[in-house]
């Protein structure tokens, strides 16, 4: 089982529908399951707390029998229509474990979440 922030995952299904609304549909799902690894290292880079460059073995290693992801995630791919950020993930999140951790003190302290978000002053 894998441990991720769930600021990974939310980052992750923004650049994904981006990445989805872009597509021509002349991509064959092997080039669709490079690129979406790709935005998964690129989004782990972006969050504390990830190892960017392991989050693909890290992810493997939690996968049944000895494929990689790019390989059984182009056979999810091949199965699905209507491509979007969140059916993506969920297609990950049912080949992998993973478990998303909540913000925590260390999160705040690297400044990615604001600690102050949603309070107000009342003088």
């Amino acid at each position: 089982m894998i441990e991720l922030p769930h600021a990974w995952r939310t980052l992750l299904v923004d650049s994904l529908d981006d990445y989805c609304d872009r597509l021509d549909g002349t991509s064959s799902p092997d080039e669709r399951a490079e690129a979406i690894i790709e935005h998964m290292e690129a989004i782990a880079v972006e969050v504390t707390g990830v190892e960017a460059e392991g989050i693909v073995s890290q992810l493997e290693d939690s996968l049944e029998g000895n494929r990689g992801l790019t390989d059984v995630l182009a056979e999810k791919l091949r199965d699905g229509d209507a491509l979007s950020g969140e059916y993506i993930l969920v297609a990950v999140e049912s080949l992998c474990e993973i478990e998303y951790i909540k913000r925590d003190v260390d999160e705040e302290a690297a400044g990615f979440f604001d600690a102050n978000a949603g309070m107000h002053d009342d003088f």
